[in-house]
């Protein structure tokens, strides 16, 4: 019975012994190819002796969160690989970001697991393949000025790279127009994604709104300045990876001038002006925008004289005939004409004036197309 008894001790310290040695005979993690990874994106893991690592699986965990297993792939004796999950599909960029943000910010866990044993962990990063917009200024805009974009998730050395980046819009119409991604005068503090230093969790960016007027109808253009735009970043995987979408307005530049618009009539030389008349010119200036096209719906002498008034549009070689006007009396001989153009008139005799010049001038009333 003593021998007996001490047989059987010794059989528990082996099986104590033994259960010992298989869990210290887990694979030793040593190293990865790579510490920030997109989803899908393969990592491969090295440990530092031979096991037999097909019968193991591979466990990738947020820390407290949730666990994705998956077989290995082994490589060599010492090598495999894993492919890394997607760990942000439960989460719409659109409207999660800082929950996504939140994930970005947690470093993910790697070891190898058979039953009850598990090997040691190794640290890396699974990145959001997605930019993330979250404001515009203004949100209104017109074509020619520069937008800031406040957002993050994107490579800072990349998102300013000519064709790497690209800003979209997206218009009412269906039109997608893109332009390059610009440096903000003042950048905001890059945050740094873990283990991916170039990733910045937040950022801004600048971008020029493009010209999205030229070319259309006028029902498109009234589409879009009356409509909502959208505007998304995307990189070098393509429109399929573009950011979320924020809602932007395009406007029409405005013409700033008065509408009706007034133009004085400068007394100037001309040879061929009849006998004891001024001969007075003026060129009406809209500086219009956006491909935009200013016509005349109307002209009214706004002087206390009366005068004979023609018109050559810009870009025509002939002018309209002289168009006979009493103080505050209008006429409709222009309308739908250019409304950038040269305006001549012929006042009254100078004699009238004993020797001094009238002073001249016209209203123009207009319409944007």
């Amino acid at each position: 019975m003593k021998i007996s008894f001490k047989l059987t001790a010794l059989t528990i310290i082996l099986i104590i012994a033994l259960s010992a040695g298989i869990c210290l005979a887990a694979p030793t993690l040593t190293a990865l190819d790579t510490y920030a990874v997109l989803p899908g994106g393969a990592v491969t893991i090295t440990t530092s002796d031979t096991r037999d690592l097909a019968t193991w699986t591979a466990v990738v965990e947020i820390p407290n969160g949730a666990k994705y297993e998956q077989p290995v792939t082994v490589l060599s004796t010492r090598q495999f690989k894993i492919k890394a999950p997607n760990v942000y599909a439960p989460y719409n960029i659109q409207t999660q970001k800082a929950e996504i943000r939140g994930l970005l910010m947690k470093p993910k866990l790697v070891y190898l697991k058979r039953g009850a044993e598990i090997s040691n962990k190794l640290t890396f990063n699974i990145l959001h393949m997605f930019p993330i917009l979250d404001s515009s200024f203004p949100a209104t805009a017109s074509t020619g000025s520069v937008l800031t974009v406040n957002g993050g998730n994107w490579d800072m050395n990349l998102i300013y790279a000519p064709s790497m980046f690209w800003a979209a819009f997206e218009l009412p119409d269906g039109q997608t127009v893109r332009t390059n991604v610009l440096r903000p005068q003042v950048p905001a503090p890059p945050i740094p994604i873990v283990l991916a230093p170039n990733q910045t969790l937040v950022g801004s960016f600048l971008v020029k709104t493009p010209q999205v007027f030229c070319g259309k109808t006028k029902a498109q253009q009234d589409s879009i300045n009356n409509g909502t735009s959208k505007l998304s970043i995307y990189g070098i995987l393509g429109p399929n990876f573009s950011s979320n979408k924020l809602d932007i307005q395009i406007r029409k530049t405005p013409i700033r001038v008065a509408n009706p618009y007034r133009l004085p009539l400068g007394a100037t030389y001309n040879s061929s002006a009849p006998n004891r008349t001024v001969y007075y010119t003026a060129r009406s200036l809209f500086v219009p925008q956006d491909c935009q096209k200013v016509f005349i719906t109307g002209v009214k002498n706004n002087s206390q004289y009366s005068y004979q008034l023609s018109y050559r549009p810009n870009g025509t070689a002939s002018s309209t005939s002289k168009i006979g006007l009493a103080p505050g009396q209008s006429t409709t001989a222009f309308n739908n004409m250019n409304a950038e153009g040269m305006w001549e008139a012929w006042g009254p005799e100078s004699g009238s004036f004993l020797g001094k010049y009238p002073s001249l001038g016209l209203e123009i009333t207009w319409r944007v197309e």
